[in-house]
């Protein structure tokens, strides 16, 4: 049995996660009718709290009459499988999981909260992925839409899941989502408008295993798509390129690409200096490179894909150069954390990965010091070398990958330490730095041996620093 939004009543259906999209996913499958059983391994009081006025809702009305609602937390339970024809699963929770694998054996169709919502949305979807630059050009976008009067909501892998919004939207709205590589790991019908791939360079492979099943999830993004849809690509990605010349991207959208080191047939990219569209043999002038208010030549990838997408969403270049203009960045994106005793010290914690590093290493003129480290990947580290011979002259390393970074750049950065903690780090930088220095925190890893995210990690970074004085 194919469960659609046109047979969803009645239909049983079990949730396994019951994290932001978990709980998003229950609610609005209770609205539409559907049976839910929502199971956790996870117990708190917060979670208990939620569930609870889950299942109050149906009490009072707001759910479908004669929907059921049910739900465990601090274990699975068979429950989870019996009489399911629907199983939903958290994007943190991978094909390899117990009950994932018994479900696949039973049949169960096996689907996530992304794809879900989907069947619910008839309004136009911009869905942007790729290993990095995906917030920025989700919020540069709406800050595009914004500026230009054009209705839009965000959601997806930014913080507020699809499933929350779907239910809200006005009929003239564009729908912004930020996807990652774990919800498109379980999407079947999922249908974007128009879909951007910024990059695909290693991440995430302790999930995928393997650089071929990572590029094949980015790759679905566009399986669904038709000739009436945009699939917008980065010209200057190995990968994606290689994947087009080899006609294995899937779906069969108009392909448009940005290129940051020259013009381009049909795209975006730069002419001297400055941003233009290239549409049907005309070119359309955006705004100048250095008008970007972001540092980095990322930031002008990123630019030059959420013009693209802004573009064939109808809105018009004067108001894709003010939103680009007003665009101030993002907070753990090489934000200026402070300055103490002249030494500026810049937070770049959302650098989860190693080639976010090197772009944030590019971002610089004179060389830095560099706080990194943190919970290991075990990707390739080599990739850096040149970028921290040019670019980094004190390395202080920390966190579980501390070690092993400091085994393969130990030769390349000379100066380089080992702390304990991000506060000892960022001491022993303020120690050592001069007037006029940058103290970068790029970890180039995940947080979750030290932090519960990211952002933790990068709040933390400038309390540290606020308290230099």
């Amino acid at each position: 049995m194919e469960i659609d939004a046109e047979n969803i009543i009645g239909t049983r259906i079990g949730i396994l996660g019951a994290g932001k999209s978990g709980l998003a996913a229950a609610r609005l499958l209770l609205k539409k009718g559907a049976d839910v059983f929502l199971s956790d391994y996870k117990t708190s009081a917060e979670l208990e709290k939620e569930c609870r006025e889950l299942s109050q809702s149906i009490v009072t009305g707001q759910a479908q009459k004669f929907t059921l609602f049910d739900y465990e937390l601090g274990g699975h339970l068979d429950k989870i499988l019996l009489s399911q024809d629907l199983l939903v699963i958290s994007p943190g929770i991978g094909f390899d999981n117990p009950i994932v694998i018994k479900a696949l054996e039973k049949s169960i169709p096996v689907v996530g909260e992304l794809e879900v919502a989907s069947w619910f949305c008839r309004n136009p979807v911009i869905a942007i992925t790729g290993t990095n630059g995906k917030t920025t050009v989700t919020m540069m976008l709406d800050k595009i839409f914004n500026v230009s009067g054009k209705p839009a909501c965000i959601a997806g892998n930014i913080g507020t899941a699809f499933g929350e919004i779907v239910e809200d939207l006005k009929s003239e709205a564009t729908v912004i989502l930020e996807v990652s590589s774990y919800q498109l790991e379980t999407i079947a019908h999922f249908h974007p408008k128009t879909a951007v791939i910024l990059n695909i360079t290693p991440d995430h492979l302790h999930r995928h295993k393997n650089m071929d099943e990572y590029t094949k999830c980015k790759l679905r993004i566009g399986e669904n798509q038709t000739k009436d849809d945009v699939l917008i690509l980065n010209r200057n990605d190995t990968l994606l390129t290689n994947a087009d010349r080899l006609s294995s991207i899937p779906g069969n959208a108009l392909r448009q690409w940005f290129n940051n080191r020259g013009t381009i047939r049909s795209g975006a990219g730069i002419k001297k200096d400055t941003i233009f569209l290239f549409v049907n043999g005309k070119e359309l002038k955006i705004m100048g490179c250095s008008d970007i208010s972001v540092p980095g030549a990322h930031n002008i990838d990123n630019a030059l894909a959420a013009a693209t997408a802004a573009h064939f969403s109808g809105i018009s270049p004067d108001y894709i150069r003010k939103g680009l203009r007003s665009f101030k960045g993002l907070e753990h994106r090489l934000e200026n954390a402070g300055i103490a005793n002249g030494i500026t010290f810049i937070n770049d914690s959302k650098a989860t990965n190693i080639d976010a590093m090197i772009a944030a290493l590019r971002s610089f003129a004179k060389p830095v010091i560099l706080i990194a480290g943190g919970e290991d990947k075990g990707t390739d580290l080599s990739v850096a070398e040149q970028y921290l011979k040019d670019k980094v002259k004190l390395l202080i390393l920390l966190g579980e990958a501390a070690e092993r970074m400091a085994n393969a750049w130990g030769d390349i950065v000379y100066k380089n330490e080992i702390a304990g903690s991000l506060k000892a780090a960022v001491h022993t930088a303020f120690k050592k730095a001069r007037t006029g220095d940058t103290v970068l925190l790029s970890p180039g890893c995940a947080s979750f041996d030290m932090f519960k995210s990211f952002e933790e990690r990068g709040n933390v970074f400038k309390e540290i620093v606020r308290g230099l004085g």
